[in-house]
C-alpha cells in the first residue's frame, strides 16, 4: 500500500521513490501494477501519469508500470450512474450535464486553483479520528487487522520499516474530496494512446453509483457464469453480475479470477 502525502506531481514522485528505495527496493525493475478502488480510482490514472512524466522535477521512480486496475471507478463523476440516470430523464438535463462535465474538465486541467501542485500538502492527516463512518467499530476492526504482526509479516512489512496503520477522520476525507469531482478522462486517454500502459476497469452490475455503462459485452465464466467483459486495445471492462460497489467483497472468487487473468496476460 502506497500512501501519498503530497498533492503535486513532484511530491507524488518523491513518495513513490521513498517507497521503492527505502521500503521495497526489490520492486525496482519488476513489473508493477497499480490498483485503485472507488474514489481512489479517480486519482490512480493521475499518479501513473506523474510517474511516467520525466519532465517533473525530483527523483525518477524506477518502476516498470505495466497496467492500472480500477475497481468501481469514479474517473469522471459526470458519467456516474446517478448522473446518467438524471441525464436520461430529459434532453435538457442531458445537454446541461454534458456542458457542465466538459466545462469542469477543461477548467480543472488549465487552472491550478486550489490544487497548488508544487506546494506542501493542504491537509493535515494527523487529526484524531472522531467522525462516522471512518471512526466506527467496524473500521476499528480493519485497523486491528492491518496492524496484525502475522499479516504484516506476510506482506513483508516487518522486515522493513515498521508500519502502524491508523484510521483517518472523515473531515480529512472531506477536505480531499473536492478534487474527486475533477474529470480524469484525459489521463486515461493519455495512458492508452501515448504509453504502453493497459487499463482494467472492474465494476458490479448492482453498483448504484459506478457501474460499467453500456455497449455490447461478452459473457465471462470462472467455473460459473460471473458477468460480462468487453475490451479494445489496452482497455478492458469486466462487469460482475452479483456484485455491487464492493466488488472484491461481493464476488471475491470472480474478482480474484479476473484480476489474476489480467496480471498474467
Amino acid at each position: 500500500m502506497l500512501v501519498l502525502t503530497g498533492v503535486g506531481p513532484s511530491r507524488i514522485n518523491e513518495d513513490a521513490n521513498a517507497f521503492t528505495t527505502h521500503l521495497f527496493p526489490d520492486l525496482v525493475g519488476r513489473d508493477t501494477h497499480i490498483l485503485g478502488e472507488s474514489f481512489g480510482s479517480s486519482l490512480t490514472p493521475v499518479g501513473e501519469t506523474y510517474l511516467l512524466d520525466r519532465s517533473i522535477p525530483g527523483p525518477q521512480v524506477k518502476l516498470d508500470v505495466k497496467s492500472i486496475a480500477l475497481t468501481s471507478p469514479f474517473v469522471d463523476v459526470g458519467f456516474s450512474s446517478p448522473s446518467l440516470r438524471l441525464a436520461s430523464r430529459s434532453i435538457t438535463c442531458g445537454t446541461f450535464l454534458r456542458e457542465i462535465s466538459c466545462t469542469v474538465s477543461t477548467t480543472t486541467e488549465t487552472v491550478p486553483g486550489e490544487y497548488n501542485e508544487d506546494d506542501d500538502p493542504l491537509v493535515s492527516v494527523e487529526k484524531p479520528c472522531y467522525s462516522f463512518p471512518t471512526c466506527s467499530p467496524w473500521v476499528a476492526t480493519v485497523e486491528k487487522y492491518l496492524n496484525d504482526p502475522g499479516l504484516q509479516a506476510r506482506l513483508g512489512l516487518q522486515d522493513k520499516v515498521p508500519v502502524d496503520f491508523h484510521v483517518m477522520d472523515m473531515d480529512i476525507n472531506a477536505a480531499f474530496s473536492s478534487s474527486m469531482t475533477r474529470s480524469n478522462l484525459s489521463r486515461v486517454t493519455y495512458l492508452l494512446e501515448d504509453t504502453p500502459t493497459r487499463v482494467l476497469l472492474r465494476s458490479g452490475r448492482l453498483d448504484p453509483d459506478a457501474n460499467g455503462g453500456s455497449g455490447p459485452s461478452r459473457i465471462w465464466t470462472a467455473c460459473r457464469r460471473g458477468g460480462k467483459i468487453k475490451n479494445s486495445t489496452g482497455l478492458t471492462f469486466v462487469t460482475f453480475e452479483n456484485a455491487g460497489h464492493m466488488v472484491p467483497g461481493d464476488d471475491s472468487a470472480g474478482a480474484s479470477a479476473a484480476l489474476s487473468e489480467w496480471l498474467s496476460s
